[in-house]
């Protein structure tokens, strides 16, 4: 890890012991560890005495850094020369590869090598490429005057000449050396270091599953090289390796961005609005009649989060058929949602029936739900209340709301996400704050408006970056300065870790992600929940702040977006490594500029993001909705391709929910303003 802005301070003695390291070797006098240099008349001559010294990045990674070094009029022996030297780093690599370009004259003898240690006899390869190491306890004492070697500790240097691929070993008085002549004026080779103590004070990895750990620290593999056999062994296979170099073949003559699925790039004809909303009920019909004997089998009381049949979350994008799953998650609520939209749009008693069946298994659970109370109430009891003025209904959402209030944390002025009392809260709660603006206007308490006021205007603050991206999780000083966090979320499991910290009550640990591609960036979903919740929360108390970050977050997310408008699932990786796109989120998206553009004074400012709204929703309808071109057998009404949490490819039930919503919303949009029942775009 480079710590170049401590490191190099004048003051910091770099010599020294720190959790960072330190410098650990001596090279003295000597050439260096794979540094280059001249061979002339049994001499070494350095690339000291030059006219001029340049450098310039090519890459800073992150899967590899390049530099590369100038250094003109090098006077070696006389004879003046000009030299390039690039050194590739690979991320997670023991060594560094280095190639050299030089006008010198035909019997002109370069030199590379590795200082001279009477603690570390050299070794050297017996056969095939040259390759020139040592082995022993030369790693000095802490101390910039120190000069003895740390006892039982090993350190292994070594060089693997690649091109030429062999050299004869000199030795002279400071170095063990590999001269050889750069018949086309170039050459290069390859420099390592293992130390016996690899991975003794690693940083620690803030990460909740295996990919994330091994990207989040890009030490060397472990277990390191503990003895000298080990190191001669692993020399020789580097050795072999570069004989053996990988090959590579360009599929493509011309460089082109990742393409959506295949089965999006084939639609027929343009959807209306009306008409992929019919292709929804479809997919609701089907799916109601399917699973309601398995709900009306089981009991309010023997379904909960993770018990009991009869909801769902992810299907398969040809056959619509639902994964089977124990309890109704965090999910449950949005199936409840499409059976009340779809009761206010048609006023067919079915609906209404399927949605008060459902909507009972929720009931009662309000009290053991964490921030998801939000999704799980606000889309069944509040919408169902909303419809019928039940009661029960209306208890249940309020309930819900308490829930949101037990884990509000006046010290940091946010809704933790898992637990009351709990050390994170995570973008994806602005959403869950609609049931806190509902419930101050269904009794007129402004307390359920002031907490969501403070979580929003601190969710802000922390989670929303100055260019409009998103993360997706905060953790904190809860009040209680713990020195010992859980990170938790998604389908991933928990990780508990040790973080010593003297933050004050209420301030900022870190931020972190367990569903995007790495913590500074931006998980598609997240920024949908952010553009949306933000759009929400302004609409509902008229704050300015609110509606200048949903515009902030809508600008970043337009300007991300691929050509179909619908996203990959993080938006700083763009299907190079998470190869799917997130229909779920696209659907969040469109409904979330839709009610922007609403509240924007700016006619142009409203108007695009309108367009943008529908620009999004018309993709979807048409390239994602089954069926998907003429020659499509899936059943109508699957939204293909969300992903819920990668590498998952198919329907997701949030994904239809938010649709179905924002194609009622601009189906009634396209009536107010033309008085007709179409959604001809």
């Amino acid at each position: 890890m480079l710590m170049l802005q401590r490191f190099a301070t004048p003051e910091y003695d770099y010599h020294a012991e720190s959790a960072d390291g330190r410098d650990i070797y001596k090279v003295g006098n000597a050439l260096g560890i794979g540094a280059v240099g001249a061979w002339r008349e049994g001499k070494l001559i350095k690339v000291s005495d030059v006219h001029a010294r340049s450098y310039r990045v090519i890459s800073t990674g992150p899967v590899r850094a390049i530099v590369e070094l100038a250094y003109d009029g090098w006077n070696a022996g006389g004879s003046p020369v000009t030299l390039r030297t690039r050194i590739t780093q690979w991320a997670g690599d023991r060594g560094f590869y280095q190639t050299i370009k030089a006008d010198a004259a035909p019997d002109f003898t370069f030199a590379t090598g590795i200082p001279l240690k009477k603690e570390a006899p050299a070794l050297h390869s017996t056969g095939g490429r040259t390759w020139l190491a040592s082995w022993g306890e030369q790693v000095v004492l802490p101390g910039a005057t120190a000069t003895e070697p740390t006892s039982g500790t090993n350190l292994g240097l070594g060089i693997v000449m690649i091109t030429p691929s062999a050299a004869a070993p000199v030795d002279d008085l400071a170095n063990h050396l590999l001269p050889f002549s750069a018949q086309t004026n170039s050459a290069s080779w390859y420099t390592l270091a293992a130390w016996d103590q690899e991975g003794s004070n690693d940083h620690l990895t803030v990460a909740n599953n295996q990919e994330m750990q091994e990207r989040a620290s890009l030490v060397t593999p472990h277990p390191g090289i503990q003895t000298k056999d080990q190191f001669v062994q692993a020399m020789q296979r580097i050795a072999d390796a570069a004989g053996n170099p990988v090959q590579v073949k360009i599929l493509s003559s011309a460089p082109a961005a990742q393409s959506a699925p295949p089965d999006t790039l084939r639609p027929t004809a343009s959807r209306t609005y009306s008409q992929a909303i019919a292709l929804l009920k479809q997919e609701i019909d089907r799916t109601a009649a399917k699973w309601e004997p398995a709900i009306m089998a089981s009991t309010p009381a023997g379904i909960g989060t993770s018990k009991g049949p009869g909801f769902f979350v992810d299907g398969d994008n040809q056959t619509g058929e639902w994964k089977k799953r124990e309890g109704f998650f965090w999910t449950g609520g949005f199936w409840v949602g499409e059976l009340w939209r779809m009761y206010a749009r048609t006023h067919e008693e079915k609906y209404r029936r399927w949605a008060e069946l459902w909507n009972s298994r929720l009931l009662g659970s309000e009290s053991q739900q964490n921030h998801d109370s939000g999704f799980l109430y606000y889309y069944s009891s509040v919408l169902g209340f909303q419809q019928t003025r039940s009661p029960q209904l209306e208890r249940s959402g309020l309930q819900a709301a308490q829930r949101l209030g037990q884990l509000f944390n006046p010290q940091t002025h946010l809704i933790a996400a898992w637990e009351v009392n709990g050390d994170d809260s995570i973008i994806d709660t602005m959403m869950n704050l609609q049931l806190l603006w509902w419930a101050s206007e269904q009794t007129g308490d402004p307390k359920w408006r002031e907490l969501g006021l403070q979580h929003a205007r601190k969710a802000a603050e922390w989670l929303v970056r100055p260019d409009g991206s998103v993360a997706q999780s905060v953790h904190f000083n809860p009040g209680d300065g713990r020195q010992r966090l859980e990170l938790r979320g998604g389908s991933t499991r928990s990780v508990s870790f040790d973080l010593p910290n003297n933050n004050p009550s209420g301030d900022l640990l870190f931020i972190h992600t367990h569903q995007g591609f790495a913590a500074g960036t931006t998980w598609s979903r997240g920024a949908a929940w952010a553009l949306y919740g933000f759009s929400q929360a302004s609409a509902a108390t008229h704050d300015a702040r609110f509606l200048a970050t949903a515009e902030k977050v809508a600008d970043y997310i337009i300007s991300e977006l691929p050509e179909d408008g619908v996203p990959w699932f993080d938006f700083d990786d763009q299907g190079v490594h998470y190869r799917n796109r997130d229909s779920s989120a696209a659907a969040i998206i469109a409904g979330g500029l839709l009610k922007l553009s609403q509240q924007m004074v700016d006619k142009n400012k409203a108007a695009r993001y309108r367009e943008q709204s529908r620009r999004i929703t018309q993709s979807l309808i048409d390239r994602y909705l089954t069926p998907v071109g003429s020659g499509d057998s899936s059943p109508a009404g699957i939204l293909r391709h969300g992903c819920g949490t990668r590498p998952a490819d198919g329907m997701l039930i949030y994904g239809q929910y938010y649709l179905l919503e924002t194609l009622l919303a601009l189906e009634d949009n396209e009536k107010k303003s033309s008085g007709s029942s179409g959604g001809a775009q």
